[in-house]
């Protein structure tokens, strides 16, 4: 991993580990701050999120500054203060190029991990409308895996001398297959683009990469929804007969009011669910008229959170949470802390330039629908 390279590079040169992202940051005595590689790394970070809205509490002084002036730390400023920590303080009037030679052997790795807080920060912002109703499973091989509802086979409606003990209860139910798909991420930053990235060009074309995922994590999701098909019972995964879809409905609050009742209506292990409705899934032209129903049912602060999405083409669907009830699952690789989107440096080819810098990344992720316990679709007339 990049940030494990990187912090072994750090303790070989006697300097501090890196703090974490989002905790102090260190300086070192003197009129100046003298900013570590990690302390770059930490306030891009907090750039980017913010520039998704989603702004940290406590700012990284870097960061402040960025923000106010527009500009965010780059790969050569990571550079720097490597070379800073490593020949001293004259380094901050390098240039460019001695900068970048001076750092030769670890500039790599820094690419790897100012890579990594780019993805970590924008494809996520991305993704949160989805991320918000799909329920986090990871998988620990590329191969199928199923996933899917349990139901007890025993009733346990009050306790009894004939009631079962809960080890003897026998599961029965559906599970949906999840394969881990990737594509493969090459990216080439020539030698002259890191020398003179006076448009932020390497940041750019990662947050392009990062973008770019994201969208195809949406696609892949919202085809699921857009379209009809059998789940591994061989009935349609949403249907009227099995509770959790709806037809005929007006985009109002009385069609909210009937996918409500259908929702809590669905049964699990021969009684009812009792689903809450948490969010109502939206294509991107209804978001003012879903808006409108629900705060006509619920008023300005009722418990549904609409949630629309230029991905979504027809249906609309009311959904429980899926912490209580999931039945649409993002799937990714075990260990990966849920992060689909992976980059780490690697090494120019024979067609490339020598001193080119390489980023290669795998694009690791699925999605299913894994029960019909949740959510209810709602189709209209």
């Amino acid at each position: 991993m990049a940030q494990q390279h990187l912090e072994d590079a750090y303790r070989e040169l006697g300097l501090q580990e890196p703090s974490a992202a989002g905790t102090h940051f260190a300086t070192r005595p003197g009129p100046e701050p003298a900013w570590r590689p990690s302390d770059y790394l930490d306030a891009h970070g907090q750039i980017l999120a913010a520039r998704a809205g989603h702004q940290a509490q406590h700012l990284h002084p870097l960061a402040a500054d960025a923000l106010a002036d527009g500009n965010s730390p780059s790969l050569v400023d990571l550079a720097r203060a490597y070379a800073v920590g490593a020949f001293g303080p004259s380094a901050r009037s390098w240039d460019v190029r001695q900068v970048l030679g001076a750092s030769t052997d670890h500039l790599g790795n820094l690419l790897g991990d100012f890579a990594a807080r780019v993805a970590l920060s924008r494809q996520p912002a991305l993704l949160d409308p989805l991320l918000k109703v799909a329920r986090p499973v990871e998988l620990s091989t590329y191969h199928d895996a199923h996933v899917g509802v349990v139901e007890l086979e025993a009733g346990i409606d009050t306790a009894s001398s004939s009631m079962r003990a809960w080890q003897n209860l026998l599961p029965s139910g559906t599970a949906e297959e999840l394969a881990l798909r990737s594509s493969p991420v090459r990216i080439r930053f020539p030698e002259w683009i890191v020398v003179n990235d006076d448009i932020n060009a390497i940041d750019r074309t990662i947050e392009a990469a990062s973008i770019a995922a994201a969208q195809n994590e949406l696609t892949a999701a919202m085809s699921l929804l857009n379209t009809d098909f059998n789940l591994s019972d061989g009935s349609a995964a949403f249907n009227t007969d099995d509770g959790n879809a709806i037809t005929g409905a007006a985009k109002s609050s009385g069609g909210l009011d009937s996918a409500t009742a259908a929702l809590r209506a669905q049964t699990i292990n021969g009684k009812s669910a009792d689903c809450a409705p948490r969010f109502l899934l939206v294509p991107g032209d209804d978001e003012f008229t879903a808006r409108a129903a629900v705060r006509a049912a619920y008023g300005d602060n009722g418990p549904v959170e609409v949630i629309a999405t230029a991905y979504l083409s027809t249906y609309w669907f009311l959904t429980a949470s899926p912490d209580a009830w999931p039945w649409l699952v993002r799937a990714t690789m075990r260990g990966s802390g849920g992060v689909s989107l992976r980059f780490s440096p690697d090494r120019p080819n024979e067609r490339e330039g020598s001193r080119d810098l390489i980023l290669s990344g795998m694009h690791t992720f699925d999605y299913a629908i894994t029960s019909r316990v949740g959510a209810v679709r709602i189709a209209f007339a």
